[in-house]
């Protein structure tokens, strides 16, 4: 199958140059190890000829030089697999500490979380493995197409950066700036989902906050105004706005006085 041939041209793209070197050099020195074997048994029989004396010499030298070939290529292999290991480890330990991060699996199922998300969230980790993503979304939301289009695009693999609105436990509002990564295997399926976040709760609600004022300024000026528009001239706004927009109060009353 074409798809088939793709995966295994992957997967030998990712063995590392060296390591191929390794096994090519591994194949030369195998066969030559065995020739050198029967060298070796004919020269401790009596049996050998000097011209096998000296095929012996050459074959247990080439074998030598190419063994300690084989030893340095490995060792090149293993510094080039385990030190960028190393600086992985470091990264993701790096993120586990100044972001909340929660893994799922495909279907939605949790598997764990760093104490950053149960500490956000005010769950502890025996409270939510193993349960469905959606018991941090409402109940109704949780109902919707828009929210099985969610996991249907998670599931294709497809990378999902947005803000939310989650429910921590005891039902509390928490927002959230969020990325959703699928984790694919060697076809290329997801088999797991790597949620990394970013608390932005204080922000939104002081967004909020400021909505809900101007709508109180807005419905304050258009009150007034409609005094005026009724020939109500002595009109006045008596209650304060907060801040600066209180400003635009006292100009109000300040331009009928």
């Amino acid at each position: 199958l074409p798809g088939a041939a793709v995966t295994k041209k992957n997967r030998l793209q990712s063995i590392p140059l060296s390591a191929r070197i390794a096994i090519l050099s591994m194949v030369f020195i195998v066969p030559l190890a065995t020739i050198s074997y029967f060298h070796v048994a004919q020269y401790s029989a009596g049996t050998a000829s000097s011209v096998s004396q000296a095929n012996l010499i050459v074959d247990m030298t080439v074998v030598a030089v190419m063994a300690l070939f084989a030893c340095f290529v490995a060792f090149l292999t293993a510094r080039s697999i385990i030190v960028p290991t190393h600086e992985l480890a470091a990264k993701i330990d790096g993120i586990g500490r100044s972001w909340s991060v929660i893994e799922y699996l495909p279907d939605g199922t949790v598997v764990t979380a760093n104490e950053n998300f149960l500490a956000l969230m005010g769950y502890k980790l025996v409270d939510i493995a193993g349960r469905h993503h959606s018991i941090f979304v409402d109940v109704d939301y949780a109902k919707t197409d828009e929210y099985r289009s969610f996991w249907d695009k998670l599931n294709r693999g497809e990378f999902i950066a947005q803000k939310y609105k989650r429910k921590g436990a005891g039902g509390k509002d928490v927002w959230i700036q969020t990325n959703y990564i699928p984790i694919l295997d060697g076809v290329g399926k997801p088999f797991k989902v790597v949620n990394f976040m970013n608390d932005v709760t204080a922000m939104e609600q002081e967004r909020e906050a400021q909505m809900q004022e101007q709508a109180h300024v807005v419905h304050g000026l258009a009150a007034g105004l409609k005094e005026l528009s009724d020939g109500i001239l002595t009109a006045r706004i008596e209650e304060k706005f907060s801040g600066q927009y209180d400003e635009l109060r006292i100009d109000f009353n300040t331009a009928l006085s």
